[in-house]
């Protein structure tokens, strides 16, 4: 099962909404969603880590700026909009 996790930030209150990661129930052949932020626009989401692209490959859907992918939901995330660390919340899983 996959984690339904949210970074949310207790300086500004910035939250990123709900983000799945890890996989469903069919497998990692399917979907494997991984945590990024994308440090030019500074934007925090889902890519899907399926496919043979390497990771140094991954762009941002909005800026096409390179993707830097974080491993595991609970490591430290700055806050794109104060920088402070933001702490994340485990809302449920997803199948």
């Amino acid at each position: 099962m996959g984690s339904i996790v949210e970074y949310r930030c207790g300086t500004c209150a910035f939250s990123t909404g709900q983000l799945s990661v890890g996989w469903g129930k069919p497998g990692r052949q399917e979907f494997w969603g991984g945590l990024a932020r994308c440090n030019p626009c500074k934007t925090i989401g889902v890519v899907n880590l399926t496919g043979t692209q390497a990771d140094s490959d991954r762009r941002c859907v909005g800026c096409n700026g390179p993707l830097t992918l974080h491993e595991g939901t609970s490591v430290a995330i700055q806050c794109p909009h104060c920088g402070a660390s933001m702490k994340h919340a485990a809302i449920g899983t997803w199948m």
